[in-house]
C-alpha cells in the first residue's frame, strides 16, 4: 500500500513537471505575444518593483535569489519597492521585477538589464582573474551549494521548515498543498540535477567543500573581492543566510560554525551595511498588507 502511494505521488509530480514544461513550450511556440498582467499596474517611472516571496522570520526570504537581488538593489541605491506575492513570473520563477511596465524574470538577467538601464557597475577596479573567480563562485553556490540546502530543508525536513518559518505569513491552503508536494518534487529535481543520486551525507559533504572554498577565498578580506562589496557578495549573502541565520539544525550551519569561522562575521557585515532595518523586514508588518485576509486566516488555522 505504501509503495503504491509512493508510486502514485511520483507519477503525479513527474506528470505535473512534464505538463508544466509542455505548457510553457506550447505557449512560447503558439501563444499570442501579449504582455503579462502587471502586479503593479500603477507604477512610478524608474522604480523597480521586486516581486518576492512573503517575508519570514530570521532569514527574511526563503529564496536566496530574492535576497541576492534585494541586496544588489540596495548596494547600488536603485529605487525599488517590494511586492510580496506567490504569483510566479513569466518564466515560472520568483523573484522577478517590473520596471516601467515591463516584467523581467531571473535574478541574473535582471541584474544584467538593470546594470545597463541605471548605468551602474560592479566591476570598477576589478581585474579579469577576480571576475573569473567571482563568476565561478556564483555558479558553484547557485548550482550546487543552494541545491544541497534545498534538498535538506525541502526534501528531508519540510514540515520542520514550514513550522519554524512559514506559518505566520503564508496562506494556510497554499501551505498545506506545498508541504505535501514539495518534498517529493525536490527529491525528484535533485535526482535529475545529479546531486540527488548520492547519499544524504555525501550531498552534505559536497556542500561542505563549497563552504570551505568560500571561506578560504574570503580569507581575512572585508568583502569577497576586497574592501568594496560587489555582486558576488550579494550572491553569497543571500545563500549563506539560509544556513547561518536559519534556526533549523542544518548540517551546513554546524560546519560553518566549526570550520568556516570567518563566514558569519562576513554575513553580519553585509547585513549591517545594506539592511540596518533587517529585524523589521523579517516581520509580517513589513509587507504592507500582503493578502491580509489570507495570512490572518493562516494564523487562525494554525492555532
Amino acid at each position: 500500500m505504501l509503495f503504491q502511494f509512493f508510486a502514485f505521488t511520483c507519477i503525479v509530480i513527474v506528470g505535473a513537471e512534464i505538463g508544466l514544461g509542455l505548457f510553457v513550450f506550447l505557449k512560447k511556440k503558439f501563444g499570442r505575444n501579449k504582455k503579462p498582467k502587471l502586479i503593479k499596474p500603477n507604477y512610478q517611472k524608474d522604480v523597480v518593483y521586486l516581486a518576492q516571496f512573503p517575508c519570514v522570520p530570521f532569514i527574511r526570504s526563503i529564496s536566496p535569489f530574492c535576497l541576492k537581488l534585494e541586496t544588489w538593489l540596495r548596494m547600488h541605491k536603485i529605487p525599488y519597492e517590494s511586492v510580496y506575492t506567490l504569483k510566479f513570473g513569466p518564466k515560472g520563477q520568483i523573484p522577478y521585477v517590473e520596471l516601467n511596465g515591463e516584467q523581467i524574470p531571473d535574478s541574473a538577467i535582471i541584474i544584467e538589464k538593470l546594470t545597463k538601464y541605471f548605468n551602474v557597475s560592479d566591476n570598477d577596479g576589478v581585474g579579469k582573474e577576480q571576475l573569473a573567480l567571482a563568476h565561478s563562485m556564483t555558479v558553484m553556490v547557485e548550482n550546487r551549494t543552494a541545491i544541497a540546502g534545498f534538498f535538506w530543508r525541502y526534501g528531508r525536513n519540510m514540515k520542520m521548515f514550514v513550522d519554524a518559518l512559514c506559518l505566520e505569513t503564508y496562506p494556510a491552503k497554499s501551505l498545506k498543498f506545498w508541504t505535501f508536494f514539495q518534498p517529493m518534487g525536490t527529491r525528484f529535481k535533485t535526482v535529475c540535477h545529479g546531486l540527488g543520486k548520492h547519499e544524504d551525507q555525501e550531498i552534505a559533504e559536497f556542500s561542505f567543500q563549497d563552504l570551505k572554498a568560500i571561506s578560504d577565498a574570503l580569507g581575512e578580506k572585508h568583502f569577497f573581492l576586497g574592501d568594496t562589496p560587489k555582486q558576488v557578495d550579494c550572491v553569497l549573502f543571500g545563500n549563506l543566510i539560509q544556513f547561518i541565520y536559519n534556526p533549523l539544525p542544518f548540517p551546513q550551519k554546524e560546519f560553518i560554525s566549526k570550520e568556516c569561522k570567518n563566514l558569519e562575521p562576513y554575513v553580519d557585515r553585509l547585513r549591517d551595511q545594506f539592511f540596518p532595518d533587517w529585524n523589521d523586514l523579517c516581520l509580517p508588518q513589513s509587507m504592507n498588507g500582503f493578502k491580509e485576509a489570507s495570512y490572518a486566516n493562516a494564523i487562525a488555522l494554525s492555532k
